[in-house]
């Protein structure tokens, strides 16, 4: 049986993202399970990057070292699991106290701690047996501590040094913004700034922003490349935005300081930035989740099980509705979902966006067959909960160590790797053919006495609890009945429904989403639904061609009134 290596990869600076720490830690990594491949076999990797390991970020809510420790603590690994990190001080910088306060809580749990510098396994008995083992902790510990320590303190040195020269006149050394080489314009940065705020000030959003400059560097030089090799975000973006180094000023940590640097904008062109930045936060529409929507925590992943987000995002400005005008504040927000896992982490293959509105229209059509079911008291099975759970969960950790198996294969042509690969494709085929079984035979297991699903959604179903309920409480009887729309790509389906949904396309003339309705048991002809940005259905066809011809009609009429 082959043991479990889970890598762990951390750096403390986001100056280091662009560095070769990342980079180095990973192939090192690889290395040594390409060379230990028929022992061990990877587990979901945990990186905190950008996280100090000398006050403990990484300990702290929200570190993946954290979350893998209480992963350990649950029980998820076995004795003989290794825990692999590049050094000692990937894990810690802490006091030599602390940190061997860590060891001990690692060690405990069961799994041992391999630094690949040395090649050194740290487990329980070796550390308890008296040899060296305990005093390499205790020595390595020390040292890092130490090295961050004295690294703190020649860091705060050379600020208080640069603060100085800044305030005489002498910025050469101080780095202020990415746009900017010895307190000079580096102008293949700034033409990227110049276009991001000119991209703000006409009404685009951050996020838009963000897309529009990661695709622009590709075209740029070898160092900008260099310096930004993952995508821009929208929160650097915002940094941008705020940075007084627009102007020319440094805002160090004490103070502003003012003309210490060639500006990028006039002083006119920036009071324009702070007032739009300081408008949007006030009439903010936040993105993310959103916990009062009807259909939150309804909409299921079908590859990892994950839910689905609602997210909202502004609307795009246009010349008839410019940023800031009346006509641009009547028009609603673009409401759309993601699964959360593909959001978070990439850890997930569906990467399907769908319009909150084709959803609802879905949820709107299935719930009468749930509500009925419970109005009539069929029993609810808990252990086929149980056991979609289960087979859920193993489909997600095959799926991560398919990822990681693929690129040892792909990357360095490891045979072995190679049929691993195979054999967990097929184990995660395999995974989800039985769980559609299990869900194809609890549906014929709790369907009514009329042997087949009812979907009537003119028909008025009486369920007292329901009633009653406010809006969370019937996410709430909806979640215990079992009720959720499964996004598998562009394919919707519902347990409680024999009908299927495809995702068609956006028809930006008529402004609506068109939907196929397709009849599982093949005994009625397929129907195309046209769902308006409100959420109504404005027009349906057998046909995609009936069904635009029937949208332009529509569309002409409008012209003309």
């Amino acid at each position: 049986m082959k043991h479990q290596a889970i890598s762990y990869l951390r750096y403390s600076s986001k100056g280091q993202a662009r560095g070769d720490s990342e980079r180095r830690q990973e192939e090192s990594f690889t290395r040594w399970l390409l060379q230990n491949a028929d022992k061990y076999i990877p587990y979901e990797p945990f990186r905190d990057l950008g996280k100090s390991g000398y006050s403990g970020g990484h300990l702290a809510s929200g570190g993946s070292l954290a979350r893998l420790l209480q992963q350990a603590k649950d029980g998820l690994f076995e004795e003989g699991d290794l825990l692999v990190v590049e050094a000692i001080d990937r894990l810690t910088r802490l006091e030599p106290l602390d940190a061997i306060d860590l060891f001990k809580e690692i060690l405990k749990t069961g799994l041992s701690i391999l630094t690949l510098e040395d090649n050194q396994i740290y487990s329980t008995e070796s550390v308890n047996s008296g040899g060296i083992a305990l005093i390499n902790l205790v020595i390595k510990s020390q040292a890092s501590h130490e090295y961050s320590k004295r690294l703190g303190v020649r860091i705060k040195s050379a600020h208080e040094k640069k603060r100085a020269s800044a305030e005489v006149g002498e910025a050469n050394k101080v780095v202020g913004a990415a746009w900017l080489k010895n307190g000079k314009l580096f102008e293949s940065i700034a033409n990227l700034v110049r276009h991001a705020i000119s991209m703000y000030l006409n009404g685009y959003g951050t996020r838009a922003i963000a897309i529009e400059i990661t695709s622009k560097i590709k075209s740029c030089d070898a160092e900008v490349q260099r310096r930004y090799k993952k995508p821009i975000s929208a929160r650097t973006i915002r940094r941008w935005l705020d940075n007084p180094a627009l102007i020319g000023n440094w805002k160090s940590k004490y103070k502003l300081i003012e003309g210490c640097f060639e500006p990028l904008i006039d002083y006119s062109t920036w009071m324009k930035v702070q007032n739009q930045l300081e408008f949007r936060k006030a009439n903010k529409i936040v993105a993310g989740a959103v916990k009062h929507y009807k259909i939150s925590g309804l909409v299921r992943c079908h590859h990892c099980g994950s839910p689905f987000t609602v997210r909202v995002q502004k609307p795009r400005p246009s010349k008839a509705a410019p940023f800031g005008s009346i006509e641009y504040e009547s028009k609603s927000p673009i409401k759309y979902l993601n699964c959360s896992k593909y959001l978070k982490s990439g850890g997930c293959e569906n990467n399907s966006t769908w319009p909150y509105q084709a959803l609802d229209y879905i949820y709107e059509r299935t719930i009468n067959e749930c509500l009925l079911q419970i109005a009539m008291e069929l029993p609810i099975s808990k252990e086929f909960e149980k056991k979609i759970n289960n087979l859920t969960e193993s489909i997600s950790r095959n799926e991560e160590k398919l990822i990681r198996v693929r690129r040892l294969y792909i990357d360095f042509g490891d045979e072995k790797s190679e049929i691993e690969f195979l054999q967990l494709q097929n184990e995660v085929k395999n995974l989800r053919e039985q769980r559609e079984a299990l869900i194809l035979s609890n549906n014929h297991s709790r369907q009514n006495d009329g042997g087949e699903f009812l979907t009537d959604v003119d028909a008025v179903i009486t369920c007292e609890p329901w009633e009653l309920a406010d809006e969370v409480g019937r996410r709430k009887i909806l979640k215990d009945a079992e009720y959720s729309i499964i996004i598998d790509g562009k394919d919707a389906e519902c347990w409680y429904s024999d009908v299927r949904w495809r995702l068609i396309k956006r028809n930006q003339r008529s402004r609506t989403y068109t939907l196929e309705e397709i009849q599982e048991n093949n005994q009625s002809t397929n129907k195309y639904i046209a769902i308006n940005d409100e959420g109504h259905v404005m027009a349906t066809a057998n046909s995609l061609r009936d069904l635009s011809n029937l949208l332009d009609t529509e569309s002409d009429k409008v012209k003309q009134h």
